[in-house]
């Protein structure tokens, strides 16, 4: 999915969410590699933004192994959250 969020004006979200029984199996990377790679392209996206809360370290994880770098932390929906974007051009492997 690509949105949004409400503490971002003109911002555009990369978000992912998947049932317990689904973490681990790398589905996150490869669903954002795809969906990515279509902003990047065909909507010509400048940048994306993406957040987890900070002690969330496969989510954190999942965001760098895409080429994201932290850009901030923020409180969202009463969650200390870190920050990520990824600026085109970038390295779809």
């Amino acid at each position: 999915m690509i949105s949004a969020p409400d503490n971002f004006q003109d911002e555009v979200e990369l978000g992912y969410s998947f049932a317990r029984d689904f973490w681990g199996l790398g589905l996150a990377a490869e669903i954002s590699k795809a969906v990515l790679a279509v902003g990047f392209g065909s909507r010509r996206l400048p940048d994306v933004i993406a957040f987890t809360p900070v002690g969330h370290r496969a989510s954190r994880h999942v965001m760098e192994k895409l080429g994201f770098q932290h850009d901030c932390g923020r409180e969202i929906k009463d969650a200390l959250c870190a920050v990520y974007r990824l600026r085109t051009p970038v390295k779809m492997a």
